[in-house]
């Protein structure tokens, strides 16, 4: 089984009293879990000795893992590049987002993937305000390229995250992320705010 909580995961092997330990463990749930810290393959895993669930009141953000970055500091980076875009059409686009204090707070909590990358709360934010950095350089370097489109463009790729995928433990995908992805989703919120503009 695999552990979790906001410090990151552990692999937990159950070899003994397999059915009471597993009928604590269960998916989603929380436990207090007893056992023995081993290294296997040159990597830490617990070695279950016993379970039993936890049935006090639990805060589910305690079990959710954290930049170092908070999304809200990686929010004023965006605002800061996004204000410097010149073309207005796509600056109103961009800030018809930055706007929107629902989107920009799912936006601020949101992951950047369940487990790949950023995969922690706020780290859409961050991975945003990087590759917009990234695009802001390299416009530099490149005078030939539409600056607006790129930095609106990295702020953009995937805007459809802060849907596809829940904020809670495990970071799982949300209904509409499991059927259509964020790409769709990011396609289909930019198109409506384009429509309203």
């Amino acid at each position: 089984v695999s552990l979790v909580d906001r410090t990151g995961s552990l692999t937990a092997m159950v070899w003994d009293d397999v059915e009471a330990i597993l009928e604590a463990l269960t998916e989603g749930g929380y436990a207090r879990v007893r056992g023995e810290v081993e290294t296997w393959r040159e990597d830490l895993q617990l070695k279950v000795t016993g379970a039993e669930r936890w049935t006090e009141s639990v805060d589910p953000a305690d079990f959710l893992r954290r930049g170092a970055i908070p999304g809200e500091v990686s929010m004023a980076g965006i605002r800061q590049l996004a204000a410097s875009i010149t073309d207005r059409w796509i600056a109103r686009l961009v800030r018809s987002f930055l706007d929107d204090e629902a989107l920009t707070a799912a936006f601020a909590a949101a992951p950047a993937a369940k487990v790949n990358h950023h995969a922690y709360v706020g780290g859409l934010a961050e991975h945003t305000l990087s590759v917009m950095r990234l695009c802001d350089a390299a416009a530099a370097h490149y005078g030939d390229i539409d600056r607006d489109l790129l930095i609106a463009g990295a702020f953009l790729h995937d805007i459809g995250k802060t849907v596809e995928i829940a904020v809670e433990p495990g970071f799982p995908y949300t209904e509409e992320g499991t059927l259509l992805g964020h790409i769709p989703l990011g396609y289909a919120m930019v198109r409506e705010r384009i429509a309203s503009i």
